[in-house]
Formats: structure tokens, sequence, C-alpha cells
């Protein structure tokens, strides 16, 4: 968790709207990255949550896939900027691999990252900006992998679905 001031109210009587960003960053177009599917499973069932009814959200953003490229994140995570009130509640989940940065930064890796920049989505810089909402609540649910996390998933999936013995040795390149 980034972020986190929470105390989600429930009940009919509550003063603010509530507002949610779901991203699952799982496509890349980049061929060095893998695509995997956890991030956009886990953010379309996370939206699923927030739809069925059970708290009254004013609004669900949803991206997942080849749309959560890094203009597409931005800007969703700041959409909401100008209409959130003192009494609002905002909620934020994004899945996703993260790439580390030769400063050591920490970059979620959007559908639009390229491994040869090795830069994304700056985590710090997104930090920043959710900190800087006027919500009475916000809060920040992350489920990131490291990239090397997520290539082994990838090679280990091929493993598994390799059909024949030119396929299996396939994997023992990089």
């Amino acid at each position: 968790v980034l972020a986190a001031n929470y105390t989600l109210g429930v009940g009919d009587g509550r003063a603010g709207r509530r507002w949610a960003v779901v991203i699952g960053a799982g496509e890349h177009e980049d061929p060095a990255l893998p695509d995997v599917a956890f991030p956009i499973d886990g953010a379309l069932y996370v939206r699923d949550v927030l739809l069925s009814g059970h708290l009254p959200w004013d609004e669900v953003l949803s991206l997942t896939g080849g749309r959560a490229t890094e203009s597409e994140v931005m800007e969703a995570i700041s959409r909401f900027a100008t209409n959130i009130t003192p009494d609002d509640d905002l909620y934020v989940f994004i899945a996703g691999g993260t790439l580390i940065g030769d400063d050591s930064a920490q970059f979620l890796i959007a559908a639009d990252t390229d491994t040869v920049t090795r830069r994304g989505i700056d985590l710090s810089l997104l930090q920043l900006q959710l900190g800087a909402y006027r919500a009475k609540n916000v809060f920040v649910a992350l489920d990131l992998v490291p990239l090397t996390a997520v290539q082994a998933v990838a090679v280990q999936f091929k493993a598994l679905t390799a059909t024949s013995d030119e396929q299996r040795d396939d994997l023992d390149e990089p």
C-alpha cells in the first residue's frame, strides 16, 4: 500500500462521493516484456466487485491490457483531481509488473513501456500525485511483481504448455 488514510464510509448518510481507478497492466508492446494475465484478471475482478452494488460508487474508471499505457494511466489518476472534494473517498487499485531503473527508482510497466529506456510509470511520482488529493480518504492497493518474477512465470508457463521437444529446447534460450 503506497498511501492509506482509509475508513471508507458505509451507509446512505455519507456526505461525499466515492471514486475508483482500477488499473491492470499485463499486455505489453515491447516483445522483451512477457504478457501476463494476472494483473488484468485481478483488475477486472476488483472492478466487478466495486460495481456489484455493495457500496455505492459514483464513478469507477478501469484501464486494463493494452489500454493501460503510461499516458492513459497518468490521465486516469489525475482525472478526478478537479472533482474530488474533502468529503470524498478515492480508491486506487493497480496491478502489474515493475522495473527497477538505473537510479534504483521503481516503475510500473505500462502497455507501452520500453525496456531499452527501463522506464515506465515512476511509482514515487505516482505516490506524490495521490498524496496531493484533497479526499477525506485515499486508499491505494498495489499488486505488483518485479519484472524478473514476471519473466520467470512466463518461462514456466511456456514449459507447461510446450507440446514438442523442439519447443522445450527453445526454453533454454534467454
